[in-house]
């Protein structure tokens, strides 16, 4: 047993040994040399004030990012989530996501931070009044109401 240790001790010491002399023969890589200073280097054009009121106007005209909600304006259905709706006996909750907030329960009756009420909550639905006008939303997205 205790040739086999030292017979191991001498092989990782050849190992070590070969290891730091082929260490030692890498030669060092010269340190980089500065770059001397090109007169073509690429910069930034310079914008004029008038270029940059007519950029403005382009970008106000064609609303890249998407319109600006009006207010009392529905959000998209896609920021509007029922995550479930909830049944004691004839009282009924609907458990609603709005964007990124967390979820809230409500009742009928309830109002929404847009303003808008909860007129009724069915039993795969929920029914909003924003400014006179109802909407009916979904629990289930891509599925017709009834």
């Amino acid at each position: 047993m205790r040739g086999r240790l030292v017979r191991a001790l001498v092989f990782i010491g050849l190992i070590a040994g070969a290891v730091a002399a082929e260490w030692k023969l890498v030669p060092v890589p010269p340190p980089a040399q500065p770059q001397p200073s090109r007169a073509d280097e690429w910069t930034l054009p310079r914008i004029t004030a008038p270029q940059a009121a007519r950029a403005v106007e382009v970008l106000n005209r064609t609303s890249p990012w998407g319109k600006l909600a009006q207010p009392g304006a529905l959000p998209e259905d896609n920021s509007w989530k029922i995550v479930g709706i909830i049944a004691r006996g004839d009282e009924r909750s609907v458990v609603l996501r709005l964007g990124r907030q967390r979820e809230q329960q409500l009742k009928k009756g309830d109002r929404l931070p847009d303003g808008s009420t909860i007129v009724d909550i069915h039993e795969d639905s929920l029914t909003l009044m924003t400014d006179g006008r109802k909407r009916r939303l979904s629990i289930y997205p891509g599925v017709p109401l009834t």
